[in-house]
C-alpha cells in the first residue's frame, strides 16, 4: 500500500509540472470561514445608479507582473487586491508588493497553499491576517517564479518593515460553492460591477481549464470555451474595470505586459463567463 506521504509527493509532482507550464494554480479551499465570510453591502441601491463604465488601471493598479511556469496566479491576485486596496483607502499612488512573500511565508497548508503548486486567495489573506505582521513591498522582498514548492526557502519576511496590514476580508457578491449558482447571472454581475465601481479592483477566480486563455490576443472574448461552474476554476486574477454599454469586464492577467491587451483581457459581460462571479473577494487593509 502506498504510504500517504509517497502518495503526496505523487500527487504533487502531477500538479505541480502542469501548473508551471500553463502558468496557473488557484486550488479552491474549502475552509470554514468562507461559510461564514460576511458579503459587501454596496451603497449603490439601484441598477440605474451603477456607472455605465469604469477603468480603474491608472489609479488603483500597479504595473502586470509575470508569474512565468509557476503556478502563483492565487498569490499574485491575492496581492494585487490588496495594493489596489491600499491605494483605494489612502490615495497614494498604488506600491507593488511582495508576491514571494505569500509564496514562501504561507506554506502551512500542502493544498491551497503551496507556492508554485498553487493556492487559493483567501487562505493568502488568512495568512496575512493571522501569520504575519504585514505585507512587504516587491523590492524589498522580490518574486522569484523559480521558487522551488519541495524545497521552499526560509520565510524573510522578518527581515524587513512592512507596508499594509490586511485587517480582513469578504466575498463582493455571494460565493458559488458549487456549479453554475445562478438562475439569473446578469444580476448577480450588476451587484459586482457596482462593488468594483464602490470599492475599486477585485480579485476573481475563473475557470481557464482548457488553457485557452494563451490564446487571447486581442478584444471581447466570450469565454475562450470555458464553463461557469465553481468546480472548474482554475485561475486567479483581478477584475480592473468594466463597460456596460460595451458589454464586458476589463480583467488583469499576471502573464506579463506584452500579453494580451497589455497584459489585460477583455471578457463578454452578463453570462457569468468562465465563472467571475464564483470566487470574488476583497480585502480591508491599514497601512502601516
Amino acid at each position: 500500500m502506498t504510504s500517504p506521504f509517497v502518495l503526496f509527493c505523487l500527487l504533487s509532482a502531477m500538479a505541480y509540472f502542469p501548473l508551471a507550464a500553463h502558468g496557473k494554480g488557484y486550488i479552491r479551499a474549502d475552509i470554514p470561514s468562507k461559510a461564514t465570510a460576511p458579503v459587501y453591502s454596496s451603497g449603490i441601491e439601484s441598477v440605474e445608479s451603477i456607472p455605465r463604465a469604469v477603468d480603474w488601471r491608472d489609479k488603483y493598479v500597479t504595473a502586470v507582473k509575470n508569474q512565468g511556469k509557476c503556478g502563483s496566479c492565487w498569490a499574485h491576485s491575492a496581492v494585487e487586491e490588496v495594493e489596489s486596496s491600499l491605494a483605494f483607502e489612502t490615495g497614494v499612488v498604488p506600491q507593488p508588493l511582495s508576491v514571494e512573500q505569500v509564496l514562501v511565508c504561507c506554506g502551512d497548508n500542502i493544498t491551497t497553499c503551496a507556492g508554485c503548486m498553487g493556492g487559493d486567495m483567501v487562505v493568502a489573506y488568512e495568512y496575512m491576517i493571522n501569520r504575519s505582521k504585514g505585507l512587504d513591498t516587491d523590492s524589498d522582498y522580490p518574486y522569484d517564479p523559480r521558487t522551488d514548492p519541495f524545497r521552499p526557502p526560509k520565510c524573510l519576511a522578518s527581515d524587513h518593515k512592512p507596508l499594509v496590514k490586511v485587517t480582513g476580508w469578504q466575498y463582493a457578491v455571494p460565493r458559488c460553492r458549487s456549479g453554475g449558482c445562478h438562475t439569473n447571472p446578469r444580476d448577480k454581475e450588476m451587484k459586482l460591477a457596482a462593488v468594483v465601481a464602490e470599492k475599486g479592483p477585485v480579485s476573481i477566480a475563473m475557470d481557464e481549464t482548457l488553457d485557452l486563455l494563451h490564446k487571447y490576443k486581442s478584444g471581447v472574448s466570450d469565454g475562450f470555451g470555458c464553463g461557469s461552474s465553481a468546480d472548474k476554476l482554475d485561475h486567479g486574477v483581478q477584475i480592473v474595470g468594466y463597460d456596460l454599454d460595451a458589454g464586458y469586464w476589463l480583467i488583469r492577467n499576471s502573464y506579463g505586459p506584452t500579453w494580451g491587451e497589455n497584459g489585460y483581457f477583455r471578457l463578454t459581460f452578463g453570462n457569468n463567463t468562465c465563472g467571475i462571479t464564483n470566487e470574488a473577494t476583497i480585502v480591508n487593509v491599514k497601512a502601516l
